[in-house]
């Protein structure tokens, strides 16, 4: 039986287009398959680049072309125990192939990615000549933003100027704490001049003009009629204090403050307004807590706009982040969607800090993250020991962080770094584990421009995607190259959360000719398939009782020792040698038997 469909279409130009009709066969099942896919060979039929599929209703559905011969069509509805049609259309009309839409996890290693990216012409700031005023130093920074870190642009001579103020140093007993203000000017927040009359703000002015004493600028906010600026005011070695100042006009600061004193060290504060109280605003800062507590942490502290200069440290929720054992310091706090982003700094190494980033639904309560956002530089490079004191700015389509750097090595930071969110295309970020020596390559890709490589080493190297549920078909492809490498190992494997983990493989140490695998508990073994070059599917339909694993449709294995109800992660994994590649993860629905399509 094939059900009547409509003859036109609303749309006249997908009205004109030539049609085939496809009939899905359905009689195995009695049940009524929703939101399934099936597969339909378009071979030897029509451009399948202009494929477009649309169900009895004439309404447009997903689908996905898996190469040359083959198209995938989700279909909302298949009647069970009939035979019934849709259509398939060819011809220049632009609905796009789009596997994310049409299975139920998809992964192709191309989707547009934003991320942060360093400055080819870092740093934007570096330390001024001999004899100059920051000469040895120069540090933290600070752009004029309105409480909600919306940019304040200054009239310049010619466009829009970007002010930027910094901290800085010259030829010292301790110029790494006996610094001073300066400012810099910009017409595009890359490239700057320094002010002619700096320092705008000179130690000696607020009292901090003996040794080891200094300041260090790491806010400014327009609040009412005037600018604050939020600085570290460094009484000693071991005595800092957070302090403010304000001004009209950016040049001309008076009124230095001491308003937090809490702890043995208090540094690096960032000021939002509350996002729960327009009246009142939250201060975000690192400290010590006491001389015998060598690690930073980070709190918080309370004000309202109309007594800037009264703050109540946050004794309840105090740290707001804090990790036994590491620093934890430089916060910046922005709030989006009812979402609050920390990004922070901490040691991923010895003697070496970068940046990164944890979110909550609360400003309290925050959990480490290992979400890098800048990285300290390559060796030799001049942030190759610290990329730290994160500053995020948006103006328009452009974001940008500014950040210090200091060489590996150094207790002096010698300039400002910029990093821009650029739209990058290819990402290993929906993956959920990545770990060894993996990347992404243009070189092998199954489908669209992305597939990856894997180097093997002394940590293997694997991609893994957490997965549940039985009675759908997980796959992937694997690249072969018909390496011969000795120890070389390319598998692809399904677990569940004992552990079992049935899988197939290239492997060299068990056969340099034919495909390999190994069922839960059992030893390796040598498949009946034939290796050969190019690009091999890898198939493990999940039932309720067992699974079946195939290679290119071609059934390996049936397995029976894995719990098909709890399953935990798809992974494709390398081994100690070699380079392997996979590309294209999926997630489809199954049902047995499953639906066969036949064009008319």
């Amino acid at each position: 039986m094939t059900l009547a469909i409509q003859d036109h279409f609303a749309d006249p130009i997908l009205d004109a287009l030539p049609t085939r009709e496809i009939d899905i066969d359905n009689r195995g099942n009695s049940s009524e398959l929703t939101d399934y896919q099936v597969a339909v060979d378009v071979s030897n039929h029509i451009d399948q680049q202009c494929v477009r599929f649309v169900d009895e209703n004439l309404q447009i559905v997903d689908y996905w072309e898996e190469d040359s011969d083959i198209a995938w069509a989700e279909l909302p509805k298949i009647i069970g125990g009939k035979v019934s049609s849709v259509r398939m259309l060819y011809g220049d009309v632009d609905i796009a192939s789009d596997g994310e839409a049409t299975f139920d996890d998809f992964i192709d290693n191309d989707d547009p990615t934003y991320s942060f990216t360093k400055y080819s012409s870092n740093p934007i700031i570096s330390p001024g000549g001999t004899g100059e005023w920051d000469e040895k130093v120069v540090y933290s920074m600070a752009l004029p933003c309105n409480i909600n870190n919306n940019l304040i642009m200054l009239q310049g001579s010619n466009n829009d100027e970007y002010w930027l103020f910094y901290t800085g140093a010259g030829d010292t007993a301790s110029p790494n704490h006996e610094t001073s203000i300066g400012l810099a000017k910009s017409t595009d927040f890359r490239t700057f001049v320094k002010y002619s009359s700096n320092p705008v703000i000179n130690r000696s002015d607020v009292g901090l003009g003996g040794s080891g004493q200094g300041l260090a600028v790491f806010d400014i906010k327009h609040i009412g009629t005037k600018y604050y600026m939020f600085l570290m005011a460094m009484y000693s070695n071991t005595d800092f204090r957070i302090a403010m100042m304000e001004s009209t006009d950016l040049l001309t600061w008076s009124n230095f403050t001491v308003v937090l004193d809490s702890n043995y060290k208090d540094h690096c504060p960032y000021v939002i307004e509350d996002p729960n109280d327009s009246n009142k605003l939250i201060m975000y800062f690192s400290y010590q807590p006491s001389s015998g507590d060598a690690y930073y942490r980070i709190g918080r502290a309370t004000a309202y706009k109309s007594a800037p200069y009264t703050w109540t440290y946050d004794t309840v929720n105090n740290p707001i982040l804090y990790i036994a054992g590491k620093h934890i310091i430089y916060p910046f706090v922005e709030y989006n969607s009812g979402t609050y982003n920390l990004y922070f700094c901490k040691y991923p190494s010895s003697n070496h800090f970068a940046t990164y980033k944890t979110s909550n639904t609360t400003d309290v309560n925050f959990s480490d993250s290992n979400n890098l956002i800048i990285n300290y530089g390559m060796s030799g490079e001049w942030d190759d020991g610290y990329a730290g004191v994160p500053r995020k700015y948006t103006n328009g389509i452009d974001h940008w962080i500014y950040y210090s750097g200091r060489k590996y090595g150094s207790n002096l930071y010698t300039g400002i770094g910029l990093t821009e969110w650029l739209l990058e295309y290819g990402t290993l970020s929906e993956w959920d584990v990545v770990n060894g020596d993996v990347s992404l390559t243009t070189s092998h890709s199954h489908s669209g421009e992305y597939g990856i490589e894997y180097v093997g080493g002394t940590t293997k190297p694997e991609v893994q995607k957490n997965c549940v549920g039985n009675n759908k078909v997980y796959e992937t492809w694997i690249y072969d190259d018909m390496t011969t490498t000795g120890n070389f190992q390319q598998s692809v494997r399904l677990y569940d959360t004992a552990g079992h983990d049935p899988l197939v493989a290239i492997d060299t140490k068990y056969s340099t000719t034919h495909y390999v695998y190994r069922k839960e508990g059992g030893s390796w073994t040598v498949s009946s398939i034939e290796r050969s070059e190019g690009w091999h599917k890898i198939s493990f339909v999940v039932r309720d009782l067992d699974t079946l694993v195939y290679i290119d449709d071609i059934l390996v294995f049936t397995e029976t020792g894995l719990d098909e109800d709890d399953l935990d992660f798809f992974r494709v994994i390398g081994y100690t040698n070699g380079v392997g590649y996979s590309d294209t993860y999926l997630v489809r629905k199954y049902t047995s038997p499953e639906p066969t399509t036949v064009i008319a």
